[in-house]
């Protein structure tokens, strides 16, 4: 009895040495991307109940599919952070992951990557950041609210700027005429470190906003005066736009007027700087002073009108309109008599028209052009006869 019971312990024991404890693996939890590059890297010891620790080995890929190289270790189980210096961070996502070692198996954390920020669309006076998160799914500690600093330019120092929960992209309107300006994101982890993205940089604003399209030019019927609108610029951090003629004998632009607001697409030449028969010009200008480029003007219709009193014909001509992309659809005639509401009399594709007049009433006229989408027109001078 004794021999069978002594047997049955042994293979207890047996049974238990041929099965090792299984060792929780360490928690990869922060990576703190510093202005050079290096990285802070932070993590959460395993379980403690595997008898002797050996090492942390640190591993290390610039690229998540490897190869990882081991790039130190750490000896003291009680010390969960290291600093890795030529990480090169800052230029881009470093991956890493740590392996534990004890009388436990080795055990592996999961590969984490360092947040890495970039910047874009600055040429629309808007900085986009972007980035990516450490991991996806994400750590379970992470508070997944990032939060975005921006440099302040009085004091060189980074300012909280605003926070994206669960987003990595944001969009600032803001640019920089001067010294460029730093970007950094950070997490918090309820562990008690942080996160830290590289610093990136917006710089000096040197594009040109985008051409500015005019939608049509027209005489204002009452006072004769140029009537010029246009489609709002794309560019967030324009300022004004400049109303321009070309001048055929310099073969250059004159500035005529200037009105400021983005939100600004309208003019009428109070003033009579314009001639219906200029080439008008729009251009943009934003907060640093970068102007966009003018192209080809439009100029509006300039209706004549010749009467034969004895013939009973009124001859009507006018100029092209142009400078519309889809062209001109066709040119309605109006009319009106003895100052009565204008009447649409005839529409041609031409740039004459022949209309029966009769003594006694008075005729006033005007053409409205209409482009080939039929989503804009514009309108000429009025010209009145009286018999």
């Amino acid at each position: 009895m004794f021999m069978r019971v002594l047997l049955l312990g042994l293979t207890v024991c047996l049974l238990s040495s041929a099965t090792p404890a299984i060792g929780q693996a360490p928690a990869l939890k922060c990576l703190a991307v510093d202005a050079t590059g290096n990285v802070q890297v932070t993590w959460q010891a395993p379980s403690s109940d595997c008898g002797a620790f050996f090492n942390y080995y640190i591993y290390f890929s610039p690229s998540s599919a490897g190869p990882y190289v081991l790039i130190d270790s750490v000896a003291s189980f009680t010390v969960t952070t290291y600093y890795h210096v030529g990480a090169n961070a800052d230029q881009s996502s470093g991956f890493y992951y740590i392996e534990s070692s004890s009388l436990c198996p080795n055990t592996l954390s999961d590969t984490i990557e360092t947040m890495f920020l970039s910047i874009g669309n600055t040429a629309l006076g808007t900085a986009d950041l972007f980035w990516n998160n450490l991991h996806t799914p994400s750590v379970p500690t992470n508070t997944e609210m990032y939060l975005l600093f921006r440099e302040d330019t009085i004091t060189g120092l980074l300012q909280i700027l605003d926070s994206s929960y669960q987003v990595e992209a944001f969009s600032d309107t803001f640019t920089t005429c001067g010294d460029p300006v730093d970007y950094q994101i950070f997490m918090v982890d309820s562990s008690g470190c942080t996160s830290a993205s590289n610093i990136a940089q917006l710089g000096l604003d040197i594009s040109s906003p985008p051409i500015v399209i005019i939608d049509s030019v027209s005489i204002d019927p009452v006072t004769g005066s140029v009537i010029i609108g246009w489609q709002m610029s794309a560019a967030a951090d324009v300022m004004a736009y400049v109303i321009t003629i070309y001048n055929i004998q310099n073969l250059g632009f004159d500035d005529v007027d200037t009105v400021y607001g983005i939100g600004t697409t309208f003019y009428l030449d109070l003033f009579n700087n314009l001639n219906p028969s200029d080439s008008m010009l729009i251009y943009a200008i934003d907060t640093c002073g970068n102007a966009s480029s003018p192209i080809s003007g439009h100029s509006t219709i300039e209706l004549k009108a010749e009467l034969d009193t004895c013939g009973g014909r009124a001859t009507l001509e006018w100029t092209r309109y142009f400078d519309w992309p889809t062209g001109v659809a066709e040119y309605d005639i109006y009319v009106s008599q003895n100052g009565g509401s204008f009447q649409l009399e005839n529409t041609t594709p031409d740039l004459e028209y022949v209309f029966n007049i009769f003594r006694g009433i008075s005729y006033c006229f005007f053409i409205r052009a209409r482009d080939g989408s039929g989503t804009k027109t514009s309108s000429s001078n009025i010209r009145c006869s009286y018999n």
